[in-house]
């Protein structure tokens, strides 16, 4: 995500990187405000790999009622820069 204003509502994850063991989630700038578990679980951003932000604003949201977050990475959350709000809460909308 290089930049640009994203909205995204889900069910599940907002935004999902696969479980190849090599996937990189990255933020390099922009407006991403992201809210995912609408349903009965999910994070905001999930990545089976890594995520990486490196500026931009990051506004993200998981469920709540699990024991999803606004972010989840298996392999490493790196943060070089950038504003990142997170919340297990905003589901209910």
């Amino acid at each position: 995500l290089n930049g640009g204003k994203i909205n995204i509502k889900a069910n599940d994850d907002g935004i999902n990187a696969n479980s190849d063991g090599v996937s990189v989630i990255s933020v390099n700038g922009g407006n991403v405000n992201v809210s995912g578990g609408f349903g009965t679980e999910g994070d905001g951003i999930d990545s089976n790999g890594k995520l990486v932000i490196n500026g931009g604003e990051l506004y993200a949201y998981g469920n709540g009622r699990s024991a999803d977050g606004g972010i989840d990475a298996d392999e490493g959350i790196y943060i070089n820069g950038g504003k990142l709000r997170l919340s297990a809460e905003e589901t209910t909308a």
